[in-house]
């Protein structure tokens, strides 16, 4: 989840390796390979830097390839992100890799959000169930908003809590004050109850690799 914090202008990035334990014996398990992971700060207004420099390492064979991107918060403002978007859906700029990201930035992003949910749908993209991976904003590019265990990047299960966290809304138990949360995308206790219900349902050998 992305705590509520000021807009900034500086990109954070961050390369990481994780990998998944397999259900398979150990064979298996050997022969699956590391996945490389490059792990980002909020990007809300600098998106396209952020794919700019995305691009850069994933090309370079000192550093890349990389299997996908995870952004700890946003990567557009909730204001303008049709606007933001609409390139990339467009084609006329492209995420070279799998973007995931958590936090639409408030109502406006989050009503987005939904809407590219119904249009994926309406062209028989959308994935339900343990094959789930989020609402694909653009190509290449996914808001994870379900407070569950995602299996991504070919099997690296990846814990998310969507959203933001403010104190207020998280501390608010009423029916009208979840309902308010929900509306702005913020985090609450059910959004943490059902990831707690997802760690009781996962199999023994599953572990989280990237919470």
């Amino acid at each position: 989840s992305n705590s509520r914090r000021a807009p900034s202008s500086r990109l954070t990035l961050s390369l990481a390796c994780a990998r998944s334990t397999p259900m398979g014996d150990a064979a298996t398990d050997a022969a699956l390979p590391p996945r490389r992971i490059i792990v980002a700060g909020d990007a809300r207004d600098t998106f396209d830097a952020l794919v700019a420099r995305v691009a850069t390492v994933h090309g370079n064979p000192n550093a890349g390839p990389f299997d996908g991107v995870l952004v700890a918060g946003r990567i557009f403002p909730g204001t303008e992100a049709a606007q933001a978007m609409q390139p990339y859906i467009d084609g006329a700029k492209t995420v070279p890799v799998p973007m995931y990201f958590v936090d639409a930035d408030g109502a406006e992003g989050l009503e987005y959000a939904h809407s590219r949910a119904a249009a994926t749908a309406q062209r028989g993209d959308g994935l339900s169930g343990s094959s789930y991976t989020g609402i694909e904003i653009a190509p290449n590019v996914f808001m994870l908003d379900k407070s569950m265990v995602y299996d991504l990047f070919g099997g690296v299960k990846v814990a998310a809590v969507a959203g933001r966290y403010d104190a207020l809304s998280y501390e608010d138990a009423s029916a009208l004050g979840k309902s308010c949360a929900k509306t702005n995308g913020e985090v609450t206790e059910d959004d943490v109850r059902e990831m707690k219900e997802c760690f009781h349902e996962m199999k023994k050998r599953d572990v989280i690799d990237i919470f």
